[in-house]
């Protein structure tokens, strides 16, 4: 069985192969069971953890499960929000394949559904990025959609200003103007695409804000 990590993850997934990969995917019949979502005290935090089950199976080959932690306050920590594995599974005999962190993978896989969406959704000539959130999966979406549009400025916005400037910092050697805001409503009518990645229980999107 291999152990694949957060390294050899982002080492081997390129977005351009990532996204094509995932336009056939969708189109395939899989068995994708209801996802298994349970709310668990936390008393330490005083707020709910959230356990994911994610299992999907194809016709014959492969099995696998996402096993997901969700702790809304572990930034409080210097730690990820959402971690997990994900399990692959030979399903003629039910031996394990591999593990592969769930963290890295769900966020490549992710913000590759973002910007395939946006294949269908944005003009070919879209080179404007609003991104709501700073966490992990804020860089792999402006990277994402890099790859699919000719982006020439990226906003990032989010509750903490420096970390968005971490983000933007971390971005650097993207060709493109990477900027953090600390107003996100004032250039929602100047941008092409707008990619949230928050958990913020509240709506940050309006209607009368998007022209």
């Amino acid at each position: 069985m291999r152990i694949i990590g957060t390294d050899d993850i982002e080492t081997h997934a390129s977005y351009v192969e990532l996204i094509e990969a995932l336009r056939v995917a969708f189109q395939k019949q899989c068995n994708i069971p209801k996802r298994h979502h349970h709310q668990y005290p936390n008393p330490k935090e005083g707020v709910e953890s959230t356990l994911l089950l994610m299992p999907a199976w194809d016709d014959g080959e492969n099995l696998g499960v996402k096993v997901v932690n969700v702790s809304p306050n572990n930034n409080q920590y210097n730690l990820p929000t959402i971690q997990g594995n994900y399990l692959l599974y030979d399903q003629h005999k039910g031996t394990p394949k591999a593990i592969f962190d769930a963290k890295m993978l769900t966020n490549k896989r992710t913000a590759a559904a973002s910007s395939l969406a946006s294949t269908f959704l944005s003009r070919k000539d879209a080179s404007c990025l609003l991104v709501i959130g700073n966490g992990a999966l804020a860089p792999e979406l402006i990277k994402a959609h890099a790859s699919v549009r000719p982006l020439k400025k990226v906003y990032v916005w989010g509750r903490d200003f420096n970390k968005s400037q971490k983000v933007c910092s971390e971005l650097n050697t993207l060709h493109m103007e990477i900027v953090s805001i600390d107003n996100y409503r004032e250039v929602m009518s100047e941008v092409d695409i707008i990619s949230c990645a928050t958990l913020s229980p509240e709506p940050l999107i309006y209607s009368e804000l998007v022209n």
